[in-house]
């Protein structure tokens, strides 16, 4: 709403980033600047057009200004990343790792972060910039120690600001320690008789 009302006011300061592919362009980057100027309908979109452009090539750009603009989510690489990967686009995690510069663990981490369930992934996605790559990781590891429900409750914690990291840390570390509590040892009781008919217990 915010871009409708400043494209409309201003006009379209930034232009858009695509390709052509068989007389239709490709957008790379500007899909909010779409749905602005669809919003306001505007019959045209300033583009910058870059012709013969792989499709690394066009992911990369688009990682580059959404990046340099507003920050992308871990979990909207993630996502971005596995079908790139599925896809071909990208042949291993290092190729990509070196494109989008970054060190492979960090690729790693990041596409980790799709073991999370189903459910737990739709109440990241509500907010995801609230969770960062480092704290989706270590829910990662958490959730399969503990299952569902406890980890949706660190989730819904830490999409209020009241954990972060350091709670899904210790609370992984608490669920991976073996309980040391003794167990509470039973008496017994053994019945015995003697010899002329007396009898006895002990314990």
């Amino acid at each position: 709403a915010e871009l409708v009302a400043s494209i409309g006011d201003n006009g379209q300061d930034t232009p858009g980033t695509a390709t052509m592919r068989n007389g239709r362009y490709i957008l790379a980057a500007g899909h909010y600047r779409r749905h602005a100027l669809l919003a306001l309908r505007a019959p045209t979109m300033d583009l910058m057009i870059h012709e013969n452009i792989t499709d690394q090539q066009l992911y990369e750009l688009s990682y580059r200004e959404n990046a340099e603009r507003e920050g992308q989510s871990a979990l909207d690489n993630a996502l971005s990343w596995k079908r790139l990967l599925d896809d071909g686009v990208y042949e291993s995690e290092s190729e990509l790792a070196q494109k989008v510069n970054l060190s492979l663990p960090s690729v790693n981490k990041t596409l980790a972060i799709l073991r999370l369930s189903d459910g737990i992934r739709e109440i990241i996605a509500e907010d995801p910039c609230a969770f960062p790559m480092s704290t989706l990781y270590e829910l990662s590891l958490y959730e399969p120690l503990v299952g569902f429900d406890d980890t949706r409750a660190l989730v819904m914690a830490i999409a209020a600001g009241e954990a972060g990291r350091k709670e899904v840390q210790e609370a992984r570390a608490k669920a991976q320690t073996p309980s040391t509590r003794k167990q509470k040892e039973i008496s017994r009781r053994y019945d015995f008789t003697g010899q002329g008919g007396w009898s006895g217990a002990l314990r």
